[in-house]
């Protein structure tokens, strides 16, 4: 007869015919009985090898069929009957998909003594049932036609169709079952009407490709298979809508019953991997993503890379969806469909877990919104906002620029209720530890001054809710990442060496108060005495400010001196009331200072240049014989060798001798102080001012000259009119008898 190979509406399964001489594997005469012809095709018969039909006269009548084809086993065949007939078992129900008449199957095993019957039916919203033995598959099957007139001529091997048909087949789940992130369905085959080979995807598609006789694959060189394939991507889209409008399913549901549908890039093999990349693409570009909203009955739809999501509850709780919204224009990806999205698919479709820069950005409105009341609302809320920075750090990447941008936030509290920024203010993190136990061992002495108290008042401290909210592992993560941006704690080497000293070396020590300044080396002191190299004496002494009775003094130039509260044995001011003393405040001192008290301060403050009477000062003068006249060695003008550079005295001078001895303002006492003064320096003389008598004269370039000069300070000592002396005046009668006696007092050099 005419054969049907011809122009086609539509293509079909039989094109290349359907591989009919494979039966000869299992036969050596099969028969073929329809409609009324019978005939069979013998492997021994033919000529030549060929294989010829021929009629077959004697039959039984099997009026049930219209066209029945037996395939009587070969002798090597019925030998191992059991495993083939076995393999009638790998037959699947899904055959029967996309096949135009054939809707049912029925194998009946005689070997095995069972039957198995598959049937297709096709119901309403694109459902396609299949029962079998085991059961009921539903498939959802969605078809599109494609105007293949234009392509068809060229690239369909030769034949012309007006138009093809594509289709995808999605397995449904049993209306009762719940979709699982971790249950993903297995990987099926591509269908050209009937199964080809599994390329990796987990839905079935179906399309008239080209394929050779053996059925094991699709040409990848035709250009109409891959004008098909790209099509698949349209249609896989398209079938999201599809899964939304099923009456029984929600529309939440069918989008996560539709995501374990999306094939990954790394999942598709071979001819048909641009499918997967297209498919992701159009998604990306698609409102499909249900966010969450306010109103749980009204279900918005966003691109993917408009949803965020978090697996952090203290993120959804300082970040509300309208907050996200309003200040990040992003929404939070329905709850439902992320417990299902698995982090691959997650990145393909490019929704973005709430990230660092997220949080950075929530950070600055927070700021914004602030106001200063003080509320531990607003606090506690900050804390946790920090909390949630601190869990988003990857502590295997660099998170310096991180920590840089939050420290140029205005984000940090105060114990006030303001927000500083680290970059701008140094910060203090207050812990109870050590210095509640000062404290108490103070006032078991009877000394409740805490150093710390007015020193507190200070600092920069941070608002004590950040770090005291409810939940201590929030806590910890706002410590740790404070400590991270460089807050300080209150520790003696940060609170010494980030605030004191630095507030000390600046002008910003003459806007502190009286009491902050004593409170400073009160603390450096109680410091120190822990651990002597918390800080090196060469940087306090010319930074050190003392509270004096003359106000604040430095006593690296200026002469500070003791009063007799510190253990100082003279009264200055008493037995020395001819200029003015500058003396240390008491206030350093303990309000019940005990021995050990008096002493530790006094060697303290003597290292920073605190003294009990004179103060002599080391002083490098350089002159030359020109103006050697306006020192106190001129003199030895003409007895010192000549210095063409001139000459350089490393000096010792006392400025208060000189005011003692020449400028003293109570010429009443004069004499009685300068008694005074004479027996201090024979007292100190060899343990302390002797030392200060002697220097040497060197050249302007560094060459001694002479190896032993006076100094200014011994100078004065031996010429200014100082020394007390006693003089008795006695008058005589002619018989050596006294007739009057006088004494005179007076000073000479």
């Amino acid at each position: 007869g005419k054969s049907t190979k011809e122009k086609h509406k539509f293509g079909y399964i039989g094109q290349k015919g359907i591989g009919f001489k494979s039966v000869f594997r299992v036969t050596g005469r099969p028969e073929v009985h329809s409609n009324g012809f019978h005939i069979c095709f013998d492997v021994d018969s033919g000529p030549m090898g060929y294989i010829l039909p021929h009629w077959i006269s004697e039959i039984e009548e099997d009026g049930s069929w219209q066209t029945r084809i037996a395939l009587p086993w070969t002798e090597e065949i019925k030998q191992q009957i059991r495993s083939h007939a076995s393999r009638f078992n790998d037959i699947q129900p899904s055959l029967l998909l996309f096949l135009h008449r054939l809707k049912e199957i029925t194998i009946e095993n005689k070997v095995e003594n069972c039957v198995v019957t598959m049937q297709r039916k096709d119901l309403p919203d694109r459902e396609v049932q299949i029962s079998h033995g085991s059961g009921t598959d539903r498939w959802l099957v969605l078809r599109k036609i494609l105007d293949a007139s234009s392509v068809s001529l060229q690239t369909k091997s030769g034949v012309e169709v007006e138009s093809t048909e594509i289709a995808l087949a999605f397995p449904l789940h049993d209306k009762a079952a719940t979709v699982h992130s971790q249950t993903k369905p297995g990987k099926l085959p591509v269908f050209a009407f009937l199964p080809l080979r599994s390329y990796g995807f987990r839905f079935i598609i179906q399309g008239d490709f080209d394929v050779p006789s053996s059925r094991e694959d699709v040409d990848r060189d035709s250009s109409w298979n891959q004008w098909l394939r790209n099509e698949i991507h349209v249609l896989f889209v398209e079938a999201l809508d599809a899964f939304k409008t099923r009456p029984d399913l929600s529309p939440i549901k069918a989008l996560m019953l539709y995501l374990q549908f999306i094939p990954l890039e790394g999942e598709v093999m071979d001819f048909f991997k641009p499918v997967s990349t297209k498919i992701l693409a159009q998604l990306r570009a698609k409102e499909c993503m249900p966010v969450l909203t306010a109103n749980k009955k009204n279900i918005q739809w966003k691109m993917p890379s408009k949803t965020v999501i978090t697996k952090d509850s203290l993120v959804l709780e300082i970040i509300s969806p309208e907050f996200l919204q309003a200040h990040l224009g992003l929404y939070y990806l329905h709850p439902d469909v992320a417990a299902v999205l698995d982090e691959a698919l997650i990145h393909a479709l490019g929704v973005e877990s709430v990230t660092t820069e997220h949080l950075l950005h929530i950070g600055q409105s927070i700021s914004l919104n602030w106001n200063d009341s003080d509320s531990a609302e607003q606090v506690t809320e900050l804390a946790k906002w920090l909390a949630c920075v601190y869990r988003s750090l990857d502590d295997f990447q660099d998170n310096s620029q991180i920590i840089d941008k939050l420290c140029s936030f205005r984000i940090i509290p105060l114990s006030d209720g303001s927000l500083v920024s680290l970059s701008d203010v140094t910060v203090f993190l207050l812990s109870d530890g050590r210095q509640e136990v000062d404290t108490k061992a103070a006032n078991k002495r009877g000394n409740t001054r805490d150093p710390l108290f007015e020193l507190k008042k200070d600092l920069k401290i941070v608002h004590s809710d950040l770090t005291h909210t409810s939940d201590n592992e929030v806590n910890s993560q706002v410590v740790k990442i404070l400590l991270k941006m460089g807050l300080k704690q209150m520790a003696a080497h940060d609170l010494i060496h980030s605030h004191i000293l630095p507030t000390l070396k600046s002008e910003a020590w003459r806007e502190k108060t009286r009491d902050v300044l004593i409170s400073y080396l009160v603390y450096i002191k109680t410091e120190m005495d822990r651990n002597p190299s918390v800080v090196e004496w060469a940087e306090l002494r010319p930074v050190a400010r003392l509270a004096t009775n003359h106000g604040i003094k430095s006593p690296e130039t200026d002469d500070v001196h003791f009063s007799s509260a510190f253990g100082n044995k003279i009264d200055l001011r008493a037995v020395f009331p001819g200029i003015e003393w500058t003396l240390v405040d008491s206030a350093y001192l303990p309000r019940s200072p005990t021995q050990l008290d008096l002493q530790t301060w006094h060697n303290f403050l003597s290292e920073l240049g605190v003294v009990n009477f004179l103060r002599v000062r080391k002083t490098e003068i350089c002159f030359d014989k020109s103006n050697i006249h306006e020192t106190a060695w001129s003199v030895f003008k003409d007895l010192w060798p000549d210095s063409p550079d001139g000459y350089t005295v490393t000096d010792f001078q006392c400025e208060e001798f000189l005011k003692l001895v020449a400028a003293n303002q109570n010429v009443d006492q004069h004499y009685e102080q300068m008694v005074a003064l004479y027996e201090m320096l024979d007292m100190e003389w060899d343990g302390k001012y002797k030392r200060y008598a002697h220097t040497q004269l060197m050249s302007a370039s560094g060459h001694e000259l002479k190896d032993v000069i006076q100094t200014s300070f011994a100078i004065y000592l031996e010429t200014m009119v100082w020394i007390p002396s006693v003089w008795q005046s006695v008058t005589l009668d002619d018989d050596n008898k006294t007739v009057e006696s006088s004494i005179k007092k007076d000073l000479h050099t």
